[in-house]
């Protein structure tokens, strides 16, 4: 196969996954460690995201820091109360 053909069929594979994932997730039929590792991914990918989209930003504008303040206290918040109390 190609480098295109692999990355498609890695692309379906991925999408896949990840729209199996989400059924489990509105389900519930993930167990509280594979949550956490799903929340996890889930806040990794939105920082990297949002950093991703600051550094490609060409207007000049000023990075919002309370917006990263927030989005580190909400993970922080979640790993301390909501998943070492299980």
């Amino acid at each position: 196969m190609n480098d295109i053909t692999d990355r498609m069929t890695s692309n379906d594979d991925i999408a896949n996954f990840l729209i199996n994932l989400s059924g489990d997730v509105r389900n519930n039929k993930l167990d509280a460690k594979q949550l956490q590792l799903v929340g996890e991914f889930y806040m990794n990918y939105s920082f990297n995201e949002n950093i991703r989209a600051e550094e490609t930003n060409q207007s000049g504008e000023v990075v919002d820091q309370n917006e990263l303040i927030k989005f580190l206290s909400l993970g922080w918040y979640m790993y301390t109360f909501l998943i070492k109390e299980k």
